[in-house]
């Protein structure tokens, strides 16, 4: 039948009811305090039709709104759901002109909307201006949601209050004399929320309070308005397009805050008075696979600032605010990077940007897409495992600061798109220093094409690396503290664009890449402190070292002195240093710990030596020579080698090589005019040719193995006590057993020549201590001369009745020497009562010698004379 509700009045039906096809409601309520008619208790299902003639009708009960009823409420009347409504599709739902809807439930329209086209309707959702605290409860959530779309643009005024939602599922429009307001109080809740199908606004939007959320793409075309209001935080999570003409302003401590994509193409009017908080992007996300990635968000300013920037800026993960007119951020702004970690942990900053305040990259990378200036006053930090790069120039003005303060910190101008790795990437900008950079982190890394640095650089602490093949301009100084490290990568810089460079005790400058110092002289001094070369190659001109400072080369690296002349000595430890075009060394050499000296030029050493201490001599190219002066030393231990590439080189000695433990040799040539001395217990092993013409010293337990050839001839010597290992030794020259005396082994066939000599001391009976003894292991091929000088005279006196001496053994003897000769025998025969000879005795496998009386032959009865 027929239900009319009247003023202040109330229907209660506590168990759910039906009002069903055949039934009219109609509320008449009046107008004025108490037009109000409610509908309370169980579920009200609806069938037929309800109008609202006047005042308001409300629904505390839920309603359901069945697909053949019909709602209107008409002009200057209002409906208000706080319960949870439902309006089916196939249901009418109307507004006609000036009539208002409020929810501070939730209202679900299936079907179209139908409002009035030319006077405007009132839409409030949720408690306006709620203020939560404690001690007042909080309104419940509101929404309103239109599932079939609105008939007409809503040209009058909507309201978004306390945790309130609007959603509209398809494309909707505020007109131009729309005006929504969002007005989510204060306190937890105070979120207005806009959701659904892209909304058109030409009308004005205001925030008023609380926090406005727009998850819906909203365009805002020439006509609109946006305006946050003091206190209030406009959210934009959806996509966002501002045209040229519309207005978006944000009044003082307004926030914005980006999620998603905001586009505006005329001027972004914020507060001249500054404490506005602009955030893009979520903050300090740590990319993993197994946390879903935030989606990118940015924010294009396209008609430039109202204002210079004086507030704070928050760049998070995977963000871009770009401003394509110059734009200055103030010495009041703050501009914070908080990116996250892992893939797409990078903030974008476009547009010629001026700072002024203070910029801090606390994790991610800040990418500089256009120039960045930072002014006067600015200060930036970069943190612990975060970069600030860019594709464009930036420049550190006079007074302004720059703080790398974490492990891996960067600054850098790059070509092209940020890469985890950044020694992967082609550097094409610029970083200009007027002001101050300072390091005090561990790692931090700079990275352009061009670095000019007119200020100070303060590496007060662990490394700061300036790489990507930088050209280095240094008009300021770089002050180096005690205990830290300056790398600088170079494809070709002088080095005397290195500049003012002051080292602390025990800093550490490092070069890597290339630098030319041709007719020039890179001067390391107290001052400086010392160079070490990473991957580096220093061309031409003079290299000094004074004042303690050295050249030193890193663990690790290859280097190159390329035609460069160091004075001093030259220092390598578990690398590589290689010498080329006349490159030389006017000092010592210490090549030690498996480090690598590389000869691709004739080196001499005049009072000069070299200490290979398991380090390596490597000789390149068959013209190249090392010559070891008379006054040259060259000493090898700790398995040191000397190497020949391709069996090249030659090793010419004049002076002394001395071995200590385990060495070799295997250049093409070995050439000993020299002394070549082989300590107790040491071995050298020689592996081409080996020619001996000075003298080659064998101490207790020292062997010489011979893997080539070896020749022993003219002045050429070998004595002392040891072994040779050779297959056969030829002896041209002189074989000296003992040190007087001793014993040397052959382990091999032994030949004398003609022009071979072979010396053996006597001084008593005992082989090896009072005799020398030549041990060969294989055959032993006599001739040439063999020389017996007596030694020991105070001690002994050889008698016809001592037994014989072996002086010699072998598997085989052949062949005997052709002479023999004792100095010394005609000296103890004068002072015998009977004079001596020598007898030499030889059987299968040794030769020995006895001393024999002289037998006088006397001649009688001679006629003629001697003539």
């Amino acid at each position: 039948g027929d239900l009319v509700l009247g003023f202040d009045s109330s229907l209660t039906v506590a168990s759910p009811w039906v009002l069903d096809s055949g039934s009219d409601v109609t509320v008449d309520a009046g107008e004025g305090v108490g037009s109000t008619a409610r509908f309370g208790g169980g579920v009200l299902t609806l069938q037929g039709a309800l109008s609202v003639d006047s005042g308001t009708a409300v629904f505390e009960s839920n309603l359901n709104v069945a697909t053949s009823a019909a709602v209107s409420v008409a002009s200057a009347s209002a409906v208000q759901f706080d319960g949870d409504a439902v309006i089916n599709s196939g249901a009418a739902f109307s507004l006609l002109g000036g009539a208002d809807l409020t929810v501070n439930g939730s209202l679900t329209i299936n079907d179209n909307f139908d409002l009035d086209a030319t006077t405007g309707n009132t839409v409030t959702i949720g408690a306006l201006g709620f203020d939560n605290s404690p001690a007042v409860p909080s309104p419940p959530q509101s929404s309103l949601t239109i599932n079939g779309g609105l008939t007409d643009a809503f040209d009058g005024d909507l309201f978004l209050g306390f945790d309130s939602t609007l959603t509209v599922t398809s494309p909707w429009v505020l007109d131009s004399s729309a005006m929504i307001t969002l007005d989510g109080g204060q306190g937890v809740g105070n979120t207005a929320r806009i959701a659904g199908g892209d909304v058109t606004l030409q009308g004005g939007f205001v925030v008023d309070s609380g926090t406005a959320v727009l998850e819906a793409d909203l365009h805002a075309t020439s006509s609109a308005a946006i305006t946050v209001g003091s206190t209030s935080v406009l959210q934009i999570v959806g996509d966002t397009v501002v045209d040229s003409g519309a207005t978006f302003t944000m009044s003082g401590n307004a926030d914005l805050t980006v999620n998603g994509n905001l586009t505006i193409n005329d001027s972004f009017n914020l507060d001249a008075g500054g404490a506005n908080t602009v955030i893009i992007g979520a903050l300090g996300f740590n990319n993993s696979p197994v946390v879903p990635s935030p989606p990118q968000s940015s924010l294009t300013i396209n008609g430039g600032m109202a204002d210079s920037f004086s507030s704070t800026l928050l760049l998070g993960f995977d963000s871009t605010l770009s401003v394509t007119t110059p734009w200055t951020l103030d010495a009041n702004s703050a501009v914070v990077v908080d990116a996250g970690q892992g893939e797409g942990s990078t903030a974008h900053l476009g547009g010629e940007v001026t700072l002024q305040g203070t910029l801090d990259i606390v994790s991610g990378a800040l990418a500089v897409d256009s120039n960045l200036t930072l002014g006067a006053t600015a200060v930036a930090s970069v943190a612990s495992g975060a970069s600030m790069y860019g594709v464009g120039n930036i420049t550190v003005g006079e007074l302004a600061t720059v703080q790398l303060d974490g492990a891996l910190s960067g600054l850098a101008v790059l070509g092209g798109e940020y890469h985890p790795d950044p020694f992967a990437i082609a550097s094409y900008g610029t970083i200009q220093n007027d002001g101050f950079i300072e390091v005090s982190g561990a790692g931090a890394i700079l990275i352009p094409e061009t670095f000019d640095n007119r200020g100070v650089v303060h590496v007060a602490g662990n490394q700061l690396s300036i790489l990507g093949d930088a050209t280095w301009s240094n008009t300021g100084v770089y002050q180096v503290d005690a205990g830290a490290i300056l790398q600088v990568s170079s494809i070709g810089m002088t080095t005397a664009g290195l500049g003012a460079i002051e080292s602390g005790p025990g800093a550490t400058i490092l070069l890597s890449g290339q630098f030319n110092n041709t007719a020039d002289t890179l001067d390391l001094n107290a001052t400086t402190g010392s160079l070490t070369l990473y991957d580096a190659t220093v061309t031409g001109g003079v290299i000094a070292q004074s004042g303690g400072a050295r050249l030193l080369s890193a663990a690790g690296s290859a280097n190159t002195l390329d035609g460069a002349v160091l004075e001093g000595d030259l220092s390598i430890d578990n690398s590589t240093i290689t010498l080329i075009s006349d490159a030389a060394f006017t000092g010592d050499a210490h090549v030690q710990g498996g480090a690598s000296l590389v000869l691709q030029t004739p080196i001499t050493l005049g009072a000069q030596s070299i200490n290979l201490d398991g380090g390596v001599l490597e000789i390149r190219g068959a013209t190249n020579t090392l010559n070891i002066g008379p006054s040259g030393q060259l000493t090898m231990a700790g398995g040191a080698a000397i190497q020949g590439a391709g069996f090249s080189g030659e090793v010419l000695n004049e002076g002394l090589v001395a071995t200590t433990d385990a060495a070799s040799i295997a250049p093409q040539t070995f050439r000993n005019e020299g002394q070549l001395t082989l300590g107790a217990g040491s071995t050298l092993t020689t592996e081409n040719s080996f020619v001996n013409h000075g003298t080659v010293s064998l101490q207790a337990g020292s062997v010489l193995n011979v893997l080539g050839t070896f020749t022993h001839q003219a002045s050429g010597v070998l004595s002392g006590v040891g072994t040779v290992e050779i297959s056969h030794f030829v002896n041209q020259a002189a074989v000296r057993p003992g040190n007087s005396p001793g014993v040397i082994t052959i382990d091999g066939d032994y030949t004398q020549q003609a022009d071979g000599v072979l010396e053996i001391e006597l001084g008593g009976p005992t082989p090896g201590a009072d005799h020398d003894l030549l041990e060969v292991t294989g055959t032993a091929t006599l001739g040439g001369r063999l020389e017996l000088p007596l030694i020991n005279s105070q001690a002994y006196t050889p008698s016809d009745s001592d037994l014989p001496i072996t002086f010699l053994t072998a598997a085989s003897v052949a062949g005997a020497f052709d002479s023999f000769v004792s100095p010394g025998l005609g000296d103890l025969n004068s002072s015998l009562q009977d004079d001596l000879a020598i007898s030499v005795s030889y059987d299968a496998t040794s030769v020995s010698l006895q001393f024999v009386p002289v037998t006088l032959n006397n001649f009688v009865g001679v006629q003629a004379s001697w003539e």
